[in-house]
């Protein structure tokens, strides 16, 4: 992508794709282009593709230590191929229900995982999901925050995402800026 946003046309010849005479346009209106961000989450080639080729990683790591140790993976591979400072960007898909009352966030939010996802809450544990209130929210992304987490792509768990939303941006993000 990065050759395709830099030149009028492309030849290309690769072990899965062959590209003759292509071109994209327009071209991004930044000269390095669209930042690339590269979902890895348990699998080491992941890691490697991310250190290689990423402006940034994206994850679901549901534990504190998964997340650390996958980022100190990428921070490695990303070394090797010199790009250490290329890739810092460390987003955690996380599935929110918030409420002063935990035992209401966690039902709700339960309640709307398994609805939307027509699944039973046993088969949805690879999600990261913060259903709780929100100090307790804020507790478990600052410890995220100090394991190298710089941005979270949040999916609403909940039939009222305008108040949920009001609840991150007014409560928790305040906490973590």
């Amino acid at each position: 992508m990065r050759w395709l946003w830099s030149e009028k046309t492309i030849d290309y010849e690769g072990r899965y794709y062959k590209l003759h005479n292509v071109g994209i346009l327009p071209h991004p209106a930044q000269r390095a282009g669209v930042p690339i961000w590269i979902v890895a989450d348990r699998n080491e080639t992941g890691f490697k593709r991310v250190g290689r080729l990423g402006d940034g990683w994206v994850t679901l790591a549901p534990t504190l230590e998964r997340f650390s140790a996958a980022r100190r993976k990428t921070d490695q591979y990303a070394a090797e191929h010199g790009r250490a400072d290329r890739c810092r960007t460390s987003a955690l898909y996380v599935a929110f229900n918030l409420h002063s009352d935990a035992e209401r966030a966690r039902s709700e939010g339960w309640r709307w995982m398994e609805h939307f996802f027509g699944q039973p809450k046993e088969k949805l544990a690879h999600f990261f999901t913060l259903f709780g209130t929100s100090a307790e929210c804020v507790r478990v992304l600052k410890d995220y925050a100090a394991a190298g987490l710089t941005t979270i792509i949040a999916r609403i768990a909940s039939d009222d995402p305008r108040d949920q939303s009001r609840i991150l941006l007014d409560e928790v993000k305040p906490q973590l800026s």
